[in-house]
């Protein structure tokens, strides 16, 4: 080996130790179990199981608008248009009343 090359030489030693571990690592290869068809079986059931138990308690295409007033409920379309621009009416502020909300020390 060259004189110049020799400082190299504890670099390539290592080298060669970690390639032989790897060597001896692909040698030995991970088992793999087989998956019985009862397992797959009860997995599938589990699902479809499940999708029907979320079907009957989601809710589905059948919303329709209603209000509550005074603890009863009303679902005619035009009442329940109405109660609701009432209420946003209601809870609306003119411009001035906004600036002053956001903007309360300035003159």
């Amino acid at each position: 080996m060259p004189a110049h090359l020799e400082v190299y030489r504890p670099l390539f030693a290592g080298l060669d130790k970690l390639s032989e571990s790897h060597a001896h690592a692909e040698e030995v290869k991970p088992v793999r179990r087989k998956i019985s068809l009862r397992y797959w079986a009860g997995g599938i059931a589990a699902g479809l199981a499940l999708c029907l138990i979320l079907a009957k308690f989601l809710p589905g295409d059948t919303a329709e608008s209603y209000v509550i007033i005074n603890g009863k409920r009303y679902t005619d379309p035009a009442l329940v248009q109405a109660k609701a621009r009432e209420a946003l009416d209601n809870v609306s502020y003119t411009d001035e009343e906004l600036h002053s909300l956001l903007f309360p020390l300035e003159p």
